[in-house]
């Protein structure tokens, strides 16, 4: 599933943003994604440590579904536009 997701992400960057902004988008995305999964391991850990090993597994699904739901404003029209009529 990883597989998918790097290779769309970076299509739909290569054809979205001008050439002349491309390094600097690239930069902001791996900073944002590769930089924030220290912070994510650390708070599984706490919670691990604190109440038992099954519960980060849950509290991780309610961020990403919170997530998903903060996001869904932004994502319903731009689905809308990208479907061909």
């Amino acid at each position: 599933m990883t597989t998918i997701w790097n290779v769309v992400t970076v299509g739909v960057r290569q054809q979205e943003v001008p050439p002349a902004l491309l390094g600097r988008v690239n930069s902001v995305y791996r900073l944002l994604g590769w930089g924030l999964m220290p912070l994510g391991a650390l708070t599984g850990g706490l919670l691990a440590h604190r109440f038992g090993l099954r519960v980060p597994y849950p509290v991780a699904g309610a961020v990403r579904g919170l997530a998903l739901v903060a996001a869904l404003p932004v994502l319903v029209p731009a689905m809308r536009d990208a479907i061909p009529r």
